[in-house]
């Protein structure tokens, strides 16, 4: 495996920022003399080491390639010629809660490996629902059922996503694995060269709030804006700090709208920047405990031993948590009482330090397991 294309990653959102690093580095000590052809929306970006993935992500080079359409379509085509194998680490694409094209746009990915013969893994991912709207659902389908079977391997992140593929393409090699960036335990260890931590400091008796666009979305904005507000104000009813967090660029504008609501309060703090990965993952240890809308920052938190209560509607959420010994702190925020996220909010402030025993010993378990052990397993057998 000469040249491998990383697909799915970005530097938007930190979950899709740690899969890219723990990818690359994967691929760097498995694969002697690898280079990677990370493919962002921009375009191809050539990476040799993981200093050149972190000068990537913090230039500003990652302008939109020239070219119209065609040109860029060929520009694609040649690089999956060019490329020995690709890894797809896209958290939650495959499925019909986005509309129809972003499942087009990623089965002709599958299909343009197959048709120049690259071979392609689908990294640890949700998969589904498929219930796509109107006649082209039954193209839909079609298309998941022909290409789905080619990827040596697709890695789901749950047993529900697991089912939801096997039953929509019967033939796709499934195989249930946890998320990639919670197995790993050595990205820390081989970013530390460059890796600067942040110089922020957080006061004792504090925890951290972490928001998502994407509940707006899911069920309105006063619904879920009301809800931020409750659990605010019921950390703060424990004497507690509260810090406002940003696991991605485009929910700074909610950190600023909770902070409006409290503007005269100043144990409720706003971090009004975006932290890389690392520096997320380095910071969250300084919690008493974790509020989290975003996946992966549960995911940091847990790498660090540090508890969350997860808001989210998600069967992700609940497998994440359930994994590790955590699932009385699964919260479906939209349509959960104001009563029972106090309750809530209450156990974990009282059993927090119970709770990072609880997951330490199963992070212990999930970290004998690496999905890339498999991976060359399978590119082995291929040979």
């Amino acid at each position: 495996m000469k040249r491998v294309i990383i697909s799915g990653g970005n530097f938007v959102n930190k979950g899709a920022e740690a899969m890219l690093y723990v990818t690359a580095n994967e691929c760097f000590t498995r694969f002697d003399g690898c280079v990677c052809s990370v493919q962002l929306a921009e375009g191809f970006f050539e990476i040799r080491s993981l200093e050149d993935l972190n000068r990537l992500a913090n230039s500003s080079v990652k302008k939109m390639q020239s070219g119209g359409k065609m040109k860029k379509l060929i520009a694609m085509l040649e690089e999956y010629k060019r490329a020995d194998l690709m890894l797809d680490i896209s958290g939650y694409e495959l499925c019909s809660k986005l509309g129809n094209y972003p499942t087009l746009r990623y089965l002709f990915k599958i299909a343009l490996c197959k048709w120049t013969k690259t071979e392609a893994a689908l990294m640890p991912q949700s998969f589904g629902p498929f219930s796509y709207d109107g006649k082209i659902k039954y193209i839909i389908r079609l298309l998941i059922r022909k290409y789905l079977k080619y990827p040596l391997v697709c890695f789901a992140r749950e047993k529900k996503s697991a089912e939801d593929l096997k039953k929509i393409a019967p033939k796709a090699n499934v195989q249930i694995s946890s998320d990639l960036v919670l197995q790993n335990s050595r990205i820390f260890e081989a970013a530390k060269d460059f890796f600067q931590d942040s110089n922020i400091k957080i006061k004792n008796e504090s925890v951290g709030l972490v928001v998502n666009r994407r509940l707006y979305e899911q069920y309105g904005h006063d619904r879920i804006l009301s809800k931020y507000i409750v659990i605010v104000n019921t950390i703060l009813e424990k004497k507690k700090n509260v810090y406002l967090l940003c696991h991605a660029t485009d929910d700074l504008n909610i950190c600023n709208e909770i902070k409006k609501e409290f503007n005269n309060e100043h144990r409720v703090v706003i971090l009004n920047e975006v932290l890389s990965c690392f520096a997320f993952e380095s910071l969250v240890k300084n919690f008493d405990y974790i509020v989290a809308a975003r996946y992966h920052s549960i995911v940091h938190s847990y790498k660090e031993c540090i508890p969350c209560v997860a808001l989210g509607w998600a069967v992700k959420y609940q497998e994440l948590l359930g994994l590790m010994g955590q699932s009385k702190y699964v919260l479906d925020v939209g349509d959960v009482s104001n009563i029972v996220i106090i309750e809530t909010l209450e156990r974990m402030d009282k059993n927090h330090k119970v709770e990072e025993e609880t997951i330490r010993q199963n992070l212990n378990k999930v970290q004998k397991e690496n999905c890339f052990d498999e991976l060359e397993r399978r590119l082995r057998k291929k040979k």
